[in-house]
């Protein structure tokens, strides 16, 4: 694999920002930018599969988490308000009065530290005792890698010198016919997911989840995403779309967790973490000009958030990540050329 450095502009308050080419030996191109450790595309088969920008200006001031790595804590966070052990804790507050994807100033806006491995590029943080209201000093890296099988691995590990939560994520917006190309509802999703959690007005998750069995959410056989977008089941939130957290099983062990088809293009995701938010917004994406100066139209792209959820019988939201214990989990999101005998085992 070849991987090569260059600028990518400097931020609104100084500091350098750096875009990092991976490509293999099949002509598959990944790149990242060490600023949110995001995603700013990802080509294969010819196509750009990922929404984005082309300035790093825009990255600053975006709000739909284009490509971004997400953290503290991917998904909002009730009220601001976290609780660890006996402790609650005020977090500062960037969705009405309740926490988003880590805050004002999440991982999503920082300018990392990055190396440059053999096979991979490695970005690290460090995120202090009480910023954006967490608690612990977090040491925290993400380590992404483009695989000679077309797959992209996210791989994330962290440790806090006092508890805390953590649940990171790669918020990348995915369209497998072009990053320009349109709706994403005809592409056909397979999930093995067989629980989803369920969230209050407004976004608001709760520590419950329910049975797909019967409801729009149920993708264990495959259909296009639009599908079912009529049902009128209280969880789905038409027209704005799916964004639900779906729950896939144990954590920490490699898991199938979807499979996804455009017209050519597949993906298939396998993470260690215990779900995934499906977002595939109905309503349109941001003000600026994407890519290229593309415009980006309701139910443009979808999302596989690969993070912490809820399971059946839990009654907590947040898992706690104890003092100087290892966090880690990888992602891996593996692209090919459509084949319509593929099912998920």
């Amino acid at each position: 694999m070849i991987i090569r450095k260059e600028p990518f502009g400097i931020t609104g308050s100084g500091t350098p920002a750096s875009r990092f080419i991976l490509e293999n030996a099949h002509g598959t191109r990944a790149i990242l930018t060490d600023f949110g450790v995001t995603l700013l595309s990802l080509t294969f088969a010819g196509k750009d599969v990922v929404l984005g920008y082309d300035d790093l200006k825009t990255y600053e001031t975006q709000t739909e988490y284009f490509g971004a790595t997400v953290g503290r804590f991917a998904g909002p966070i009730p009220n601001a308000l976290l609780q660890v052990g006996e402790k609650t804790y005020p977090l500062t507050r960037n969705m009405g009065s309740h926490q988003i994807h880590g805050g004002v100033h999440g991982f999503s806006f920082r300018v990392w530290d990055s190396e440059i491995l053999p096979d991979a590029v490695r970005f690290t943080l460090f995120s202090p005792h009480g910023e954006e209201g967490y608690p612990g000093n977090l040491q925290v890296s993400v380590t992404c890698s483009l695989t000679e099988e077309d797959g992209l691995l996210y791989t994330y590990d962290a440790v806090s010198d006092a508890d805390t939560v953590l649940n990171m994520t790669c918020h990348a917006y995915f369209n497998l016919n072009g990053h320009d190309s349109g709706s994403v509802l005809s592409h056909v999703l397979q999930s093995s997911a067989a629980y989803c959690r369920a969230e209050e007005p407004a976004g608001v998750p709760k520590a419950e989840v329910f049975s797909v069995t019967g409801t729009p959410f149920d993708f264990t056989k495959p259909h296009p995403i639009g599908e079912n977008l009529q049902n009128p089941h209280p969880q789905l939130d038409a027209p704005y779309g799916y964004d639900r957290n779906l729950y896939l099983g144990q954590s920490g062990i490699w898991k199938q967790a979807a499979l996804v088809e455009g017209e050519t293009v597949a993906m298939e995701v396998l993470t260690t973490q215990s779900g995934f938010q499906l977002y595939c917004p109905g309503i349109p994406l941001e003000n600026h000009p994407g890519k290229n100066g593309a415009t980006y139209q309701p139910y443009g792209a979808f999302c596989m958030e690969t993070q912490h959820c809820t399971a059946p019988g839990e009654t907590h939201l947040y898992p706690t990540l104890k003092a100087n214990t290892p966090y880690h989990h990888q992602t891996l999101y593996r692209f090919s050329h459509c084949n319509p005998q593929k099912i998920l085992l």
